[in-house]
């Protein structure tokens, strides 16, 4: 008698060899784009929960990821809370910011923002900031 793995074993090694090749994909459990979602999904009212955004359009509500965006990634808005577990960011953020090594926002920051090692953006930042090492802004 010899032992198999399971074929599920199979598809996950088979999803983490072409995982980079496949699109962004999301599990939305939403109505009209409202609801939560998993993944990189465009627009979303309520909770969206991704590892790094590229396809983010705009956010109402939460944005929780644990990398900040790619380069070649479109602009995206925050309006609420963008939190990361370390780094979180998006083209404007405007609510609450918080992440345990940083927040970026690549045109404006308005809001509160909380980052371990810093806050910055790109362009202009008002509100309350707080960074370990800085807070920056360009404009």
């Amino acid at each position: 008698m010899s032992l198999r793995p399971p074929a599920f074993f199979g598809a996950v090694i088979a999803l983490a060899v072409t995982g980079s090749a496949l699109p962004a994909q999301s599990l939305d459990l939403m109505i009209d784009n409202t609801g939560p979602s998993i993944g990189d999904s465009r627009i979303v009212r309520g909770i969206r929960l991704n590892f790094r955004d590229r396809n983010m359009e705009r956010v109402d509500g939460i944005n929780a990821t644990i990398w900040s965006p790619y380069e070649d990634a479109r602009g995206g808005e925050v309006n609420g809370i963008a939190l990361g577990l370390p780094l979180t960011g998006a083209h404007r953020i405007s609510g609450l910011g918080v992440g345990l090594f940083g927040v970026g926002a690549e045109a404006e920051f308005s809001g509160i923002g909380i980052g371990g090692f810093g806050v910055g953006a790109g362009e202009d930042a008002s509100g309350i900031l707080f960074g370990g090492f800085g807070v920056g802004a360009g404009g």
